[in-house]
């Protein structure tokens, strides 16, 4: 764990976000014009499975932000805090919400399949939208349901 400025030991998600950053300050400084076609394509492919892995780490920590209600000085739900503290819209604000409930919750295996990378946080959503519009059914035919959809997310856009 790395140490603040203040010597308090900072939080190893803080300190791993912290070298992500870095990472990225690197991978900024790069010459993009200098990969070769099959490179390109694999830092796109790889780049997306990272932003799909960070987005499940986000959705983790809106989840765990629901169940807390850190802003209840501040705001009226989780909603409007995630709204005023990452300044985005409203309707986007209620959908990470919901996603991170359903991600946490009845749609795990999506949640598994984002963090590893295998389908973006757009996969994710429209699978978690498709699993609440089944009728009920037993757990065995859910489960099925959802690994179908997990399975087609790797060949067709959300």
């Amino acid at each position: 764990m790395s140490e603040t400025p203040a010597g308090v030991v900072e939080h190893p998600m803080l300190a791993a976000l912290g070298q992500i950053e870095a990472a990225l300050d690197a991978l900024g400084e790069g010459n993009v014009w200098s990969l070769t076609d099959a490179d390109l394509g694999e830092m796109l492919e790889r780049s997306a499975a990272v932003k799909a892995r960070l987005a499940a780490v986000e959705l983790a920590a809106v989840a765990s932000a629901d169940g807390r209600d850190p802003g209840r000085a501040a705001a009226t739900s989780t909603a409007g805090w995630l709204r005023s503290r990452l300044l985005i819209h409203p309707a986007d604000a209620g959908r990470m919400v919901r996603l991170a409930a359903a991600l946490g919750g009845g749609c795990r295996a999506t949640g598994a399949a984002l963090a590893a990378g295998l389908l973006s946080a757009g996969h994710a959503a429209v699978i978690v939208q498709t699993m609440a519009a089944l009728p009920p059914v037993e757990a065995p035919v859910r489960a099925a349901a959802e690994e179908f959809l997990i399975d087609h997310a790797s060949r067709l856009d959300p």
